[in-house]
């Protein structure tokens, strides 16, 4: 609102301009006040309870853009129990790559806990969660996140958080060093290349230790293997993948089927992954490492 002053005489110019001074600072400082609560009141808060996931009972989940989702829970991809947050982001290409169990590769989500936030890489989310409107905020123990418009999103956790604008990634408070994945044996044992060391493609179910890079199975039909790294022949190299796949999935080892098999720690990447990953199943113990290759 404007107040019009009026000066009716000289001698009472000081009087009139101090009066319209302080009319005027009063006027914006409600106009700004204003403003604050119109933004303050603009984000929505939601129930939590409307995210939950219909497959893993405990997990809130949602979309806040097309194809990139969150998820908030205490077990799922978390451990130990404790609450944390994770977002799929877009981390600038040639990012130092991270590993999350037997998931390796350049890292695709931001995990938010109370300690910090986590580059780490994930095989897939929801593709049928709730969309998270613009404007709108879900509140998990602590956890706080809103939905921005053109497709961002903004996650805190009190000491630290996140942000995704315009598809770019910004990170407050304590950054964790990511998992990265172990670094190559050295041993003789583990490197020795069997007959000459070159990788033999469609190699057979020979029973003698391959070269890394060696792909089994193809020639005589069967599960199509490669040993990426580590010392173990063809033979039980399709045999641990197949015993693997033969593990009945009622759903309870989560979507990509993450299970222990002869000592073996073993995954199945979801669809949406399998391209960015360039295999379908993995299994890893020690410094062998299997993977089904995407053909």
């Amino acid at each position: 609102m404007k107040r019009i002053c009026s000066l009716l005489a000289l001698g009472g110019l000081a009087v009139v301009l101090a009066a319209c001074s302080e009319n005027q600072a009063a006027s914006e400082s409600t106009t700004a006040s204003s403003a604050q609560s119109s933004s303050a009141a603009s984000v929505t808060d939601v129930d939590s309870a409307e995210y939950q996931s219909a497959s893993y009972p405990g997990l809130i989940e949602w979309q806040y853009a097309s194809g990139r989702w969150c998820t908030a829970g205490t077990g799922f991809g978390a451990g130990s129990g404790e609450m944390k947050v994770t977002c799929a982001v877009a981390f600038p290409k040639g990012s130092p790559t991270v590993k999350n169990d037997v998931f390796v590769g350049e890292p695709n989500t931001i995990r938010l806990s109370k300690q910090g936030t986590e580059a780490t890489i994930e095989e897939g989310g929801s593709t049928t969660a709730k969309r998270l409107a613009p404007d709108h905020r879900i509140t998990i123990d602590g956890f706080s996140c809103t939905a921005l418009t053109n497709d961002g999103i903004e996650c805190s956790s009190g000491a630290a958080g996140f942000k995704v604008v315009g598809g770019t990634l910004t990170r407050s408070g304590i950054e964790i060093a990511p998992s990265t994945p172990d670094a190559p044996t050295s041993t003789t044992e583990s490197s020795a290349p069997a007959t000459d060391g070159s990788p033999m493609e469609n190699y057979t179910e020979g029973t003698e230790p391959v070269a890394p890079g060696t792909l089994c199975g193809v020639s005589t039909g069967n599960t199509p293997v490669t040993v990426v790294s580590g010392r173990i022949s063809c033979t039980d190299a399709i045999a641990v993948i197949d015993g693997y796949k033969a593990l009945p999935n009622d759903g309870t080892y989560g979507s990509s089927n993450i299970r222990m098999y002869q000592g073996y720690n073993c995954a199945t990447t979801t669809l949406g992954m399998v391209d960015d990953l360039g295999y379908t199943m993995r299994c890893s113990k020690g410094d062998i490492d299997l993977q089904v290759p995407k053909f």
